[in-house]
């Protein structure tokens, strides 16, 4: 996962040859200032999954539909973060469906739980991103491994 504004300080041509020579062909971009550093990693064989927030904002909606990567959806609202005609993450995820996005939607911020995870799949998810959850056990991992398995199963 990158800012745009991380790209744009490092510059596009240093950034995407470091990504090939690493041998990355997926990047979340984030932060985005319009199309044009997202359609230049799609033109460079990049898929591009875009992060769309609860909100349901339009341009990150429209930039999501013009990506060729996964969508990554806001699992769960911050305060304020709710859109009165996407009130649910099922209603935000039916609404990507019905603006013609097909590829997998996976949900990430916000999911903590199996639970989370449970209500990600029920609203039409592909899947989930889960970090600190996990990463906060990573001194126990007994604890991980059940934690993992949790999620595992309401996935």
């Amino acid at each position: 996962m990158t800012y745009e504004s991380t790209v744009t300080e490092i510059g596009y041509e240093r950034f995407i040859a470091f990504c090939k020579a690493q041998g990355f062909e997926d990047i979340i971009l984030v932060g985005q200032q319009g199309d044009a550093v997202k359609n230049r990693f799609i033109a460079d064989g990049m898929r591009v999954s875009c992060y769309v927030q609860f909100q349901m904002l339009s341009d990150e909606v429209e930039s999501a539909k013009q990506s060729n990567g996964f969508v990554y959806m806001q699992g769960k609202p911050g305060a304020g973060q709710t859109n009165p005609d996407f009130p649910t993450l099922k209603d935000c995820i039916d609404h990507l469906r019905t603006q013609g996005i097909t590829r997998p939607i996976y949900c990430g911020v916000g999911i903590h739980t199996p639970a989370d995870a449970k209500m990600a799949r029920e609203a039409g998810a592909d899947g989930v991103f889960v970090g600190s959850a996990v990463l906060r056990l990573h001194d126990d991992p007994a604890a991980m491994t059940k934690m993992i398995q949790d999620f595992k199963r309401e996935c």
